[in-house]
């Protein structure tokens, strides 16, 4: 994970296994899991989450992509 640069909400991210690029939608942390979790638009898609720890392994910054 790359500490040094904040994830925004409006930020493109590149998941796993999908083409196209999700919009963060919010960023909260849930104190259930103690996990912070992202959630994603995919516009037409819908909607998913990924969590924060999961960076680089499930899921990629579009910037860092590009």
């Amino acid at each position: 994970m790359n500490g040094l640069i904040e994830l925004k909400v409006g930020e493109r991210l590149v998941v796993q296994g999908r083409p196209e690029p999700a919009y963060v939608e919010s960023i909260e942390y849930d104190p259930q899991t103690a996990r912070t979790v992202i959630r994603l638009d995919w516009r037409e898609f819908g909607k998913s989450r990924v969590y924060l720890h999961d960076e680089g392994t499930i899921w990629t910054r579009y910037s860092i992509l590009n």
